[in-house]
């Protein structure tokens, strides 16, 4: 585990806080993207993102949608259902090997499969 840390900490010249920083900035726009194109709510405000954020997915999304990203479009992104029966959530997340054009082409994905 020290090796993990100091090898992400070693990625950017400001060390982890750079690291973070970008992951932030990342995961807040990729939620924007992702949001904005499905018409769909946050879970929680911006000022509350670290490196994940959550979004309520619209109702008219497949029941399998895990299984749909994953085999059809090769992408992995957690889904979570919630207990109260309010609908699902899809839960993005920045790390240093992201790019925002993983959340287009997520972006893609879900209003392909919508439409």
């Amino acid at each position: 585990m020290p090796y993990a840390i100091d090898f992400l900490g070693g990625l950017f010249p400001g060390g982890w806080q750079e690291l973070r920083r970008r992951n932030n900035s990342l995961v807040i726009n990729a939620q924007r993207l992702v949001r904005g194109a499905l018409d769909a709510i946050a879970a929680c405000p911006e000022s509350m993102m670290g490196s994940m954020a959550s979004i309520l997915l619209p109702e008219r999304l497949p029941d399998d949608l895990g299984h749909i990203l994953r085999h059809k479009w090769n992408i992995d992104v957690p889904i979570h259902y919630s207990p109260d029966g309010r609908g699902s959530y899809i839960r993005l997340s920045a790390q240093a090997y992201n790019t925002i054009e993983d959340y287009e082409k997520l972006t893609h994905a879900l209003t392909t499969i919508m439409s």
